[in-house]
C-alpha cells in the first residue's frame, strides 16, 4: 500500500510519517442510494459512519485527514449528498485535524457549505 502524487509516482513512506488509512466500506451503493436520496435514515447512518472515522482520527492523535469523496466513484454515490453527511459530522467534533478535502468538486463544496453555514466552528 502507497499513497501516490497526481503523477501516480509513489510518495516516499517518510512524507506522511503519522499518517494510518482508514477505509470506510459498506457506503450505499448508487443504484440503491437513489431510492434513499433525503432519507433521513440513510444520511444518519452516513454520518454516523464518517463519526466513527473522525473518532479514530481523534483516537490515533492523526493531524492531518486526507478525506475523498468515499463511495463517489465506484459506488456512484452522490457526492453532494455525502459531502453534506461528512460536513455534518465534522460540526459534531472539536479535534485540531487539518482535513484536506479531495475528490469529485461537489463532494468538496457540500462539505465547505455546510461547514461555513455554522461560523461558530
Amino acid at each position: 500500500m502507497g499513497m501516490y502524487n497526481k503523477n501516480r509516482t509513489m510518495l516516499p513512506h517518510d512524507v506522511l510519517p503519522s499518517s494510518i488509512f482508514i477505509v470506510l466500506s459498506d457506503l450505499e451503493s448508487g443504484a440503491r442510494m437513489n431510492k434513499f436520496i433525503g432519507n433521513e435514515e440513510y444520511r444518519e447512518n452516513v454520518v454516523k459512519k464518517f463519526d466513527v472515522l473522525l473518532a479514530a482520527c481523534e483516537a490515533e492523535r492523526i493531524s492531518t485527514l486526507l478525506m475523498c469523496d468515499i463511495g463517489c466513484g465506484v459506488f456512484q454515490n452522490d457526492p453532494t449528498v455525502v459531502g453534506e453527511c461528512f460536513g455534518e459530522a465534522l460540526l459534531k467534533t472539536t479535534i485540531p485535524t487539518e482535513i484536506v478535502l479531495t475528490g469529485h468538486p461537489k463532494f468538496k463544496e457540500a462539505v465547505q457549505q455546510k461547514v461555513n453555514a455554522h461560523p461558530q466552528r
